[in-house]
């Protein structure tokens, strides 16, 4: 007989008003509080990469995220700087995966990153450094061979033993006694005990990944997945991000339009341009938040972050620093970056290494065991510990691209590298006459930067939309020649 599989899952009450047929809001514990704010940690390629998989729901698109995802799959091995940068771009570390790790339905498949040591650890003047590639060669001249392991030891971002209401929006509140429930249900607009009832669900981790398809594509998530089974799509308004450009940035692009309706087609642009582009998948989907004043135009993605910014009781979190890993969750370091465009921080990560030396003769010659590495000091770890950092990839840490090379990337960002052949193909395929074509160099900035970003999340026309206040000649010229 076929031993019977246990499924993991997470008890939910939700509260329903049968009238409407809408969940007014849901009650829950750490384990699903938990798993809603670790969304806000996920980078963007990991979330466009999970969307794509069958759950309970078919796959979604997500604005422009799939189109710059599957990019990166197509790119050729002669575009990329290293196979490790085709790999972090698919599958980006969480730089906030000590937190989400021992979650109890943990959506994120992303392999675990491997760090090696060297060999000479122990005897190595260059050993404060961690890399990612087995067998690279160390300043000392030996090699990178020893594994080490990432020991989690962070239980989640919210404490135990507390219950918090969870709304439709996923605003996430404390259901604490300073709440007045009977106010809450009359702003809700429930006005009688007799229009309601009490629904339990269990959550697994294909609802969870329901749940996360939901909350980029609709304004209604909980409704929308445990009554309507789909997410109900919503049009959502692109207003442009208005900022200073404080930040020295500059980089110049050549964009071809339809002047019959102001249209992108594509926009040509150097390495700059591209590692610009492809380095969207690497940031959280909270930084990016953050980075856009609170304000991602995706609706409730912004409400579960304002959650945490309204969330004055800290001690509600099992940390300060857990609570801070969702207000600002940072790059991993393996995307360090020397000309890193957006404003998302990417702090240099120190972890501690632990290992027990018993003498000089057998410290080179520890199994893999004997090492492993935390982002904490824990006193009960006990042995010797060395403070080390990643050494990140020196593809990486000039980009993702090769250049000098031109690429051009279409209004959807499908990014490719440019020539005349793909130039010409597409605009074949959009059957557009040339004479109906215009182009402009223009340059951009952090705030360009930013509303192509923006856009991205949630139209297929990021360029349009991100570059439309530098596109107003063009438009100019069309009212004149009508």
């Amino acid at each position: 007989m076929a031993a019977t599989q246990t499924m993991d899952y997470v008890s939910l009450k939700l509260l329903v008003d049968e009238k409407r047929n809408k969940v007014i809001f849901a009650e829950a514990g750490k384990d699903f509080v938990d798993v809603l704010f670790s969304f806000l940690t996920f980078p963007l390629g990991t979330i466009a990469r999970l969307v794509e998989k069958k759950s309970n729901m078919e796959p979604v698109t997500v604005g422009c995220l799939n189109k710059l995802y599957q990019s990166v799959r197509d790119l050729d091995k002669e575009c990329l700087r290293s196979d490790e940068n085709k790999g972090m771009l698919l599958q980006p570390t969480n730089s906030s995966q000590n937190y989400c790790s021992s979650l109890k339905l943990n959506i994120d498949d992303t392999e675990p990153a491997k760090y090696f040591l060297c060999t000479k650890f122990n005897g190595c003047s260059y050993s404060r450094l961690m890399n990612i590639s087995r067998n690279k060669k160390c300043g000392c001249e030996s090699v990178y061979t020893r594994s080490v392991s990432l020991k989690h030891c962070c239980k989640g971002f919210v404490k135990d033993g507390t219950s918090y209401l969870i709304m439709d929006n996923l605003l996430v509140i404390s259901n604490s006694v300073r709440l007045n429930s009977l106010g809450l249900l009359q702003n809700l607009g429930v006005n009688g005990a007799t229009s309601v009832k009490e629904l339990i669900v269990n959550v697994t981790k294909d609802t969870v990944l329901d749940m996360l398809k939901c909350s980029l594509l609709s304004k209604t998530t909980l409704t929308d997945l445990f009554l309507r089974k789909q997410p109900f799509l919503e049009s959502y308004k692109f207003v442009p991000f208005d900022l200073e450009n404080k930040y020295n940035i500059q980089i110049m692009v050549r964009i071809f339009m339809r002047k019959s309706d102001g249209k992108v087609l594509y926009a040509q642009g150097e390495q700059d341009f591209a590692d610009l582009l492809l380095s969207f998948l690497s940031y959280p989907l909270g930084g990016v938040v953050r980075a856009l004043g609170g304000i991602s135009s995706i609706e409730n993605i912004d409400f579960l972050y304002k959650s945490i910014v309204d969330f004055v009781e800290s001690n509600y979190f099992v940390s300060e620093e857990a609570k801070n890993r969702l207000l600002d969750p940072h790059l991993a370091s393996l995307f360090k970056n020397s000309k890193q465009i957006l404003p998302i921080e990417n702090p240099v990560m120190r972890y501690y290494c632990f290992y027990q030396r018993h003498n000089y003769e057998q410290s080179i010659k520890y199994s893999t065991g004997d090492y492993f590495i935390t982002d904490e000091y824990r006193s009960e770890f006990g042995g010797k510990y060395e403070m080390l950092e990643v050494e990140s990839p020196r593809g990486s840490y000039e980009g993702y691209v090769m250049g000098p090379r031109a690429y051009m990337a279409t209004d959807d960002l499908v990014l490719t590298p440019w020539s005349p052949f793909s130039a010409l193909r597409l605009i074949h395929n959009l059957k557009i006459p040339l004479h109906d074509i215009k182009d402009k160099f223009v340059t951009i900035g952090i705030k360009e930067c930013l509303t192509i970003f923006k856009a991205s999340l949630i139209s297929t026309s990021a360029l349009t939309n991100g570059l439309c206040h530098l596109l107003t000649e063009v438009k100019e010229e069309i009212v004149e020649t009508n």
